[in-house]
């Protein structure tokens, strides 16, 4: 089947899943039909449908090896129509583990066919030393290139490929929140930048630790510096951890045709 247009699905806090997905559309020569910027609550709560001859593209950023745990039941309600996918894993020089799995998982019964995978390296989401500046324009090149083969792939009638489902709820967490200091300055950037509602314009000193997802999102677009997570919260550790264990070097990227 030859595809009409193209779609994409994405959430990423940090935007480097936004730019690799944007990268593979913008390979497959295909005039652009929706593009869901899934990061905001808002665009979550609303229902989206694709078309047998719309190529869809679903970008998701891997936490912990998975999917956002806030993005399971938004990826669960997408319907398609014999539609075929593209599934893009973008994660910070460790692994993607399950994450392909999961949206697999939760697409198949909805009406779609996964046709491709992408598993992209982008920067670390807790040390911006880790995969720093990724992805870069040699990794959007071969996004791009890799939009122009699934649509040759398509083209020619290949199969769907079928992963292995291992898919679980993700367990729930104890919630945790960043702390705003004193050099806050009520400009309102981490509340636009927040995916998950945690902060709001109307209380950002307050964030609700019970809808944080640690995306790091809010202390990356504060101009100010002014809002951090505590010391015991163990983010700096972390950092450092993840720094030693898988910082150095740089991984590739990897495609499933």
């Amino acid at each position: 089947m030859n595809m009409q247009s193209v779609s994409l699905v994405y959430f990423s806090p940090t935007n480097t899943t936004r730019k690799a997905a944007q990268a593979i559309a913008k390979g497959t020569g295909l005039p652009l039909k929706q593009e869901i910027n899934a990061t905001a609550p808002a665009v979550r709560e609303q229902s989206y449908s694709f078309a047998e001859d719309e190529l869809l593209i679903v970008g998701m950023p891997v936490y912990g090896g998975r999917i956002p745990s806030l993005c399971f039941d938004f990826v669960k309600a997408l319907q398609g129509n014999n539609t075929p996918v593209v599934l893009l894993a973008m994660y910070g020089n460790r692994d993607y583990d399950h994450a392909l799995i999961e949206m697999h998982a939760l697409l198949e019964p909805n009406g779609f066919h996964t046709m491709a995978c992408g598993m992209f390296i982008g920067t670390h989401s807790y040390n911006e030393e880790i995969a720093k500046g990724r992805p870069n324009a040699a990794d959007l090149e071969q996004a791009a290139a890799f939009g122009k083969a699934v649509v040759e792939k398509i083209a020619s009638g290949a199969a769907p490929m079928t992963l292995f489902d291992l898919l679980k709820a993700p367990a729930a967490k104890k919630g945790v929140a960043p702390v705003v200091s004193e050099a806050c300055v009520g400009c309102g950037n981490c509340a636009a930048a927040c995916p998950s509602g945690a902060i709001t314009v109307e209380d950002i000193k307050h964030p609700d630790a019970s809808k944080c997802i640690m995306c790091m999102a809010c202390t990356r677009y504060c101009p100010q510096g002014a809002i951090q997570f505590a010391a015991e919260v163990g983010v700096d550790k972390m950092a450092a951890f993840c720094m030693e264990r898988f910082g150095t070097p740089d991984k590739e990227n990897k495609t499933l045709l």
